[in-house]
């Protein structure tokens, strides 16, 4: 089956699991993006990913990932 692929998270199911391209997992203390996973019964193979964590301040007491 054709997929599409852009910039906008896709996933494409395989037989031994699904390829995930260009996921993003929100926390209230984290953002994690990862450029492609393959997810499998077995294993998880994650290749790029970029984790930050979200800190408070005392302006933005809830924290906010575009203020330093």
């Amino acid at each position: 089956m054709p997929t599409t692929v852009g910039s906008a998270p896709v996933t494409i199911p395989l037989l031994i699991g699904s390829l995930r391209l260009n996921s993003t997992e929100t926390t209230a203390t984290s953002v994690t993006q990862r450029a492609v996973v393959l997810d499998t019964l077995l294993a998880d193979v994650v290749i790029g990913e970029a984790h930050a964590d979200i800190h408070g301040t005392d302006v933005h007491p809830n924290g906010n990932p575009c203020t330093s």
